[in-house]
């Protein structure tokens, strides 16, 4: 069965209200000390909705998908304000901070980190004229979980094959499907060899 424009779009308007939702939110944070007690938006200010962050990842994910597949998504207007909302300068270095924090390598390791490798794929490969602006903004985190993935994989001595998030094999076929898309030679040998 193939997906209709329909079906896109209505698709595409779950993670548009979603993706400005904070609450409810499943927060998985470490805190370092009483300044980190903060709301989601606040830690996480572009992925802060849907619920968690992987899913808000996958949520901006899916509006790039829908629209690369149907360039003529009613609701395509909308995706770019969000993304030019969301997708700053301001907050990219806001999200990479929060993983650079201590006692933080883990986070979202490894399911978040294929998702945001799936992101910047998407970004890479979108014909909407702003994707490469938000592309090289979101670089910084891309550039670091791209780093932390090879550096969590030259410690891994077996693949993890639980049924949870923590299942190597499915962030790692994302970011095999990353670093192809985007020629990252040193990240697709490192997935293969692993």
């Amino acid at each position: 069965m193939e997906l209709t424009q329909h079906q896109a779009d209505a698709f595409a308007r779950m993670p548009l209200t979603y993706l400005r939702q904070e609450y409810p939110n499943h927060i998985m944070h470490l805190l370092n000390d009483d300044g980190d007690v903060l709301p989601p938006r606040e830690l996480h200010p572009i992925f802060y909705g849907c619920f968690d962050w992987h899913s808000a990842v996958h949520g901006y994910w899916l509006l790039l998908r829908c629209v690369r597949r149907y360039p003529d998504l009613p609701c395509r207007e909308e995706i770019v304000a969000l993304f030019d909302e969301h997708m700053t300068e301001e907050k990219v270095a806001q999200e990479l901070a929060y993983f650079n924090a201590p006692f933080r390598a883990s986070f979202e390791r490894p399911y978040g980190y294929g998702w945001l490798l799936a992101l910047a794929q998407e970004l890479h490969q979108s014909a909407l004229p702003q994707a490469a602006g938000w592309y090289q903004t979101l670089q910084p985190l891309t550039q670091d979980i791209r780093g932390r993935l090879m550096d969590y994989l030259s410690k891994l001595t077996y693949p993890i094959r639980v049924g949870t998030h923590y299942n190597t094999a499915f962030a790692l076929a994302l970011g095999l499907n990353y670093a192809r898309a985007v020629e990252d030679n040193a990240l697709e040998q490192s997935i293969v060899t692993a």
